[in-house]
């Protein structure tokens, strides 16, 4: 009898096992049902032949914006060229200027020391011109009459 009874058990066991087993498929599928996004709806040769015209049309627009982007590129890219040529011009110009500059600060500066120095001997002449006795004239005998063999009766 107890052989029987394990029997019956295992069986009845068993059989709630299956049904406990299907039960959990059946909420599984019915919550991949639920979350599944529903079918996009079919569509027609013509539909489809509409897209594909519209998207033709895109790319065609876009092309002609591509295009015109890499005509701006181009004009972009030579002005630079043309600006970096004349910023190159503009630096070989300076440096030539600064050249200049210096040579003519040089000259400046030694037309300075030139004026000092002739200023200066001017002054000294000047000075020495102040310093030394105006010229006398020398008289001979009893006359009065000059070295210069000026008789004084002009």
């Amino acid at each position: 009898m107890k052989l029987l009874i394990r029997r019956s058990l295992v069986v009845t066991a068993t059989g709630a096992s299956l049904v406990m087993g299907g039960a959990a498929v059946q909420t599984a599928a019915a919550w991949v049902h639920s979350s599944v996004p529903n079918a996009a709806p079919a569509l027609t040769a013509a539909q489809l032949q509409d897209q594909l015209d519209a998207e033709q049309a895109r790319s065609v627009a876009l092309q002609s914006q591509v295009d015109a982007l890499l005509t701006q590129a181009s004009e972009f890219n030579t002005a630079l060229n043309a600006a970096g040529a004349r910023v190159a011009s503009d630096v070989q110009k300076a440096a030539a200027l600064r050249a200049q500059l210096a040579a003519e600060q040089k000259q400046l500066a030694a037309l300075k020391a030139a004026s000092k120095a002739a200023a200066a001997a001017a002054a000294a002449a000047a000075q020495r011109a102040a310093a030394a006795p105006p010229p006398t004239q020398a008289k001979t005998g009893a006359s009065g009459a000059s070295s210069s063999g000026d008789d004084g009766g002009d």
